[in-house]
């Protein structure tokens, strides 16, 4: 695999001329795309949150003359994690108001400049961001600790006991009976307004600073995709940019057979399972550590 390690640096960072090589390998890696890219990029400035929204429409409108099948995955934070309530810090809603500009508003938006081309970008373009989903009994617990008189939390603690021990730790392995209901059709009691407040989601706040393009070619780094963080004179960033895998294989790419980077695919695939939900759940045990301090 050959790698190249590219920076966003200046004299006053880091004692030298003024380097923007990440922002270089940015536009020559979208430039090149032949079927697609993903990006997933985390905009924390006030500046343009896209640095290359002109090279982005360029690519969309090269392939809407070509009539060539292409897409963009954007992936990005639902809302830039700076302190403060959305409503009330004007600094979010500044970096908000530089993202839709980029995206849909403001006449010079990557929608816009492609609808007055005469080109539907949604064809080409999409843009996400990723929530966790989860349901918390909560109204049928406090029901239940109201009745009973025990906490949930008492009653955890008793389990824990019961199974645990004394000591607070399986010390040997044990054979647990556990009798299975075979009454699966019978329907669920709750009112269907409890079961509403039962469900709950959460920001999954998008960190990553990457990406992907053609499965052959992947860029992962501290660099945001805005100007402060690829002009060179803002802020010193790093990144690795894998530009060849030796190790590629025959994949499929838009219904057709392609030969795809190992490296390259398997990472995109990967992430794709963890944001639908479908890698398996990863526990932590705890276990003996050999102590390495010497």
């Amino acid at each position: 695999m050959d790698v190249q390690v590219v920076r966003s640096c200046a004299d006053w960072s880091n004692g030298t001329l003024t380097e923007t090589s990440i922002q270089n390998a940015y536009i020559e890696m979208i430039r090149e795309a032949i079927i697609a890219f993903i990006s997933k990029i985390n905009s924390s400035s006030p500046q343009h949150s896209l640095a290359h929204p002109s090279l982005v429409i360029e690519r969309i409108l090269s392939a809407a003359r070509d009539k060539r099948k292409f897409k963009i995955v954007v992936i990005i934070p639902t809302i830039p994690c700076f302190a403060g309530e959305l409503d009330e810090a004007a600094g979010i809603r500044c970096i908000m108001a530089w993202q839709y500009k980029t995206i849909s508003r403001g006449g010079k938006s990557i929608m816009e400049q492609c609808e007055q081309a005469g080109v539907d970008a949604s064809e080409y373009i999409s843009f996400y961001n990723l929530r966790g989903i989860d349901r918390i009994q909560s109204a049928h617990v406090r029901e239940m600790e109201r009745k009973s008189g025990v906490t949930f939390h008492e009653a955890q603690v008793a389990a824990a006991r019961i199974f645990l021990g004394k000591e607070g730790y399986v010390s040997k392995k044990a054979t647990v009976s556990i009798r299975i209901a075979d009454d699966s059709n019978r329907k669920d009691s709750e009112k269907e307004e409890r079961q509403g407040d039962s469900y709950v989601t959460e920001e999954t706040y998008v960190h990553s600073k990457l990406i992907i393009v053609d499965d052959r070619k992947v860029l992962i780094g501290s660099a945001n995709l805005n100007d402060r963080s690829q002009k060179g004179y803002g802020d010193s960033e790093t990144a690795v940019w894998m530009i060849d895998d030796k190790d590629m294989f025959e994949s499929r790419m838009n219904g057709e057979k392609y030969i795809a980077s190992r490296f390259a695919a398997s990472f995109r695939r990967h992430l794709w399972r963890q944001h639908l939900g479908l890698i398996e759940p990863q526990f932590l045990y705890a276990t003996k550590c050999q102590d390495v301090s010497d």
